[in-house]
């Protein structure tokens, strides 16, 4: 399972580094060490993004997409989607 943060964090530091920001792309994943790069599926489109950040915090979800890895997926809302972390 998967939810999708952004509005309202914009400008936020990251976990990893950096600021949140609309056009920001990646993950946060509890376990995963930043900069990990994460396949990420959901009906049919297919994104490779970095772990930016830590979460998410809700039961039963792995991975929380920042907005903008959403809207390139076409994920609305919490969904299932298939990720599987890339090797080095």
């Amino acid at each position: 399972m998967a939810t999708w943060y952004g509005p309202g964090l914009y400008g936020n530091r990251m976990a990893c580094g950096g600021r949140l920001t609309p056009r920001t792309l990646g993950v946060a994943h509890k376990r995963l060490p930043c900069g990990t790069r994460v396949a990420l599926r959901y009906r049919g489109h297919t994104v490779v993004v970095p772990v930016i950040d830590r979460g998410p915090y809700s039961r039963g979800v792995d991975y929380d997409l920042t907005e903008a890895t959403a809207r390139k997926l076409g994920m609305t809302q919490t969904s299932r989607l298939a990720a599987a972390p890339l090797q080095h």
